[in-house]
């Protein structure tokens, strides 16, 4: 093989880990805009900002969760304790046309609490304890500092709703093609099973035997 050649398959097995790896990315976008309701852009601005905060992205997706669960329950009017806190902060499902408004709402309202044991104390009842302790570098940084940090992100390249949607469908190609040769593996497997199996027989009665009285000169 000519070193032409070993090149052009190095730059073709380069491009496709890079069409995998963004084909993963554009699927996570899409399933969690799917699964919150909001728009692709939405989640790599959050996701971002979240990150630059020092928050995880996981994290911060978990809090969104958490906020759409207490919302939904207050719009059946069903009361717990986060849903409680959401409306002690001011808000209630009326307030928003989109779940857009009402997380940035939940978020602002918290982040802008002067008392700090307070916003601990509501954000444990909004999040969990634990997911609110995760999350209090994003509700203190303040809103100069977040700010910079959606203008960062309006100055980077990313990925619209429709983007997203055809990596997640390349995406879906790889998930396709993996376990389908995942099953013939194992159904390749399967028709030489009768083979492997006369080959540890034959292991077993002659060489095994052998190696066990050769071993027995020494």
């Amino acid at each position: 093989m000519t070193a032409l050649s070993v090149g052009a398959a190095g730059m073709l097995a380069g491009g496709a880990l890079i069409a995998k790896q963004a084909a993963a990315t554009g699927a996570e976008i899409d399933d969690l805009s799917q699964q919150l309701g909001i728009s692709a852009e939405a989640i790599q601005e959050w996701q971002y900002v979240a990150l630059q905060s020092g928050v995880d992205s996981d994290v911060f997706v978990k809090a969104l969760v958490k906020v759409r669960a207490a919302m939904l329950d207050m719009e059946t009017g069903k009361t717990n304790a986060a849903a409680e806190a959401i409306e002690k902060l001011g808000l209630n499902m009326e307030n928003f046309s989109s779940q857009e408004e009402m997380f940035s709402a939940v978020l602002q309202r918290l982040g802008a609490m002067e008392d700090q044991t307070l916003q601990a104390a509501y954000a444990n009842e909004i999040f969990g304890d634990k997911i609110a302790t995760q999350m209090l570098p994003y509700l203190q940084a303040g809103a100069e500092d977040l700010q910079k940090f959606k203008d960062e992100f309006a100055a980077m390249p990313s990925l619209s709703a429709e983007q997203a949607a055809a990596l997640a469908e390349l995406d879906d190609t790889y998930n396709r093609l993996s376990q389908t040769l995942q099953l013939s593996t194992a159904q390749l497997g399967l028709e030489l099973a009768p083979v492997t199996e006369r080959i540890i027989e034959l292991i077993e009665e002659k060489f095994v035997p052998a190696i066990e009285s050769l071993a027995s000169w020494f």
